[in-house]
């Protein structure tokens, strides 16, 4: 066993002992820093010395760690004086989310489909438990926090994730021995996978929303030194991201970067090219392979256009895609159902090329669960990317952090979903779940706020500010009608 292993087996140990203590200091109750520890494990969980498993199939250290915390927030937090205040808004629309995604399961196993031989426990981990477990921290780290002082290092050490992914991958991926567009796709593709454990398009689409989600924090600090240190956590995580060579994500940082100039800091319409220009000039293959399959001059001739090239091969396989859409609009195919209506099959009779899934994330919902699916989906999607932006767009430097955070990373997903991505959760979005569990609950508790409710969650000038507002009000002169 060497000793990365038996580094990361005590952590876990005294992650597990350290969730049933009071805590210590700001770290209270002692389950919610350890859930926050566990969210920062995700960055090495995919790493190739991470154990797979700890003899029982389906326990390795991150699972064990986790159940250990659910259990821990289930025996302690009534005695800490906690009352379930989850919003209805929140809790119907998951509730909806997770009612599609488990009828899907059923669906593929009852049909006798390509989940069938997986009748054990290997299907029922894969496509129900994985579905489901991902939540955990975002629920346990919406009750848990119940001051401003710990969402803000909740906060922070969730997104502390994407910054040793970043590093990860700067590490496998050493700028001088890139050269070409391709060559950068090829060996992120492999060094990636092999070094940091995720696909180089997850961690080009956490990356991407995780470099706007560290930026919007760096108002928390008053310090300019301090923010300064943000924005450089920043660029380590854009450098990280552009080593990915995934242009989808490349695609979702630029179009965040453009949605929050408008909403909130129009300064990044200047700033954000010149930041682009300085990262291309560093990393010229970057700009290749962004490009890549546009027409360009090359030796004096002009290349032409390729869709193929710049869809690379999706524009193929989604006309197929959407024609077995069409044959199950209302409900779709069943989980997996771009293998139980026969597309595998099909793309490598026509296409030369056994496809895996259709690499847009809207196109294989709506093979799976039909328009129905999708519509019961999108709600919980939704109300997210609108709480954030609400609170995105708030003077308080908070609000603005937690607000900004969750809309960069889910907008990452969905902007990078036309493309790649999947809506079901995986690894890659955990980070994104758990800071949706800090913006739901500054959402109730800044909603308590301007109803003039009772709560001692944010500082108290805070409180002034919107109870000051909340006063004023009336004593507005109303538009007189002549």
């Amino acid at each position: 066993m060497s000793l990365r292993v038996l580094a990361a087996v005590a952590s876990v140990l005294f992650l597990m002992g350290y969730a049933w203590s009071p805590g210590w200091r700001a770290w209270r109750p002692g389950w919610l820093f350890s859930t926050c520890a566990a969210v920062t494990m995700m960055a090495l969980l995919e790493h190739q010395d991470m154990p797979r498993s700890i003899g029982v199939p389906g326990i390795n250290l991150w699972n064990l760690l986790v159940i250990n915390n659910l259990v821990a927030w289930l025996a302690l937090r009534e005695s800490a004086g906690f009352s379930w205040d989850l919003p209805s808004q929140v809790k119907s629309r998951g509730l909806l989310f997770c009612a599609v995604m488990l009828v899907a399961f059923l669906r593929a196993l009852i049909g006798n489909g390509p989940l069938a031989p997986l009748l054990g426990f290997d299907a029922f981990a894969a496509y129900f438990i994985n579905c489901f477990k991902w939540f955990i921290p975002a629920l346990i780290l919406f009750d848990g926090c119940r001051s401003e002082q710990q969402t803000r290092r909740a906060l922070l050490l969730v997104l502390s994730t994407y910054v040793l992914i970043a590093l990860l991958t700067i590490k496998a991926m050493p700028l001088s021995g890139i050269g070409s567009g391709e060559e950068l796709s090829a060996q992120a593709a492999r060094r990636i996978r092999r070094d940091v454990g995720y696909h180089r398009v997850d961690v080009s689409m956490m990356l991407a929303g995780a470099t706007w989600a560290i930026y919007c924090c760096a108002g928390l600090f008053t310090a300019a030194w301090q923010r300064m240190v943000i924005l450089g956590l920043s660029g380590i995580t854009l450098l990280g991201q552009a080593l990915t060579g995934g242009r989808m994500g490349y695609i979702a940082f630029v179009g965040i970067g453009a949605l929050l100039a408008f909403a909130k800091w129009r300064k990044l319409l200047l700033v954000g090219p010149v930041c682009l220009l300085g990262l291309c000039l560093l990393v010229p293959s970057v700009r290749e392979r962004m490009l890549m399959g546009f027409g360009a001059m090359q030796g004096g001739i002009v290349t032409e256009r390729s869709d193929d090239q710049i869809t690379s091969g999706r524009v193929n396989i989604w006309p197929l895609t959407i024609e077995r859409i069409k044959e199950r609009p209302l409900f779709g195919w069943g989980r997996a159902g771009f293998q139980v209506a026969g597309l595998q099959q099909v793309s490598l009779a026509e296409l030369g090329e056994e496809w895996p899934h259709p690499h847009n994330a809207y196109l294989e919902y709506l093979l799976d669960s039909g328009i129905m699916g999708m519509l019961l989906t999108i709600p919980i999607y939704a109300t997210m990317v609108v709480w954030a932006f609400h609170l995105l767009r708030k003077p308080e430097a908070f609000l603005t952090a937690v607000g900004g955070a969750a809309f960069s990373l889910f907008m990452a997903l969905l902007l990078a979903s036309m493309g790649s991505q999947t809506l079901y959760t995986r690894e890659g979005v955990v980070m994104m779940w758990a800071v949706a569990g800090l913006l739901a609950r500054c959402w109730l508790e800044h909603d308590k706020v301007e109803h003039e409710e009772e709560t001692d969650f944010f500082a108290a000038d805070l409180q002034s500010v919107c109870l000051e507002e909340l006063e004023s009000a009336p004593q507005r002169v109303p538009n007189q009608i002549p």
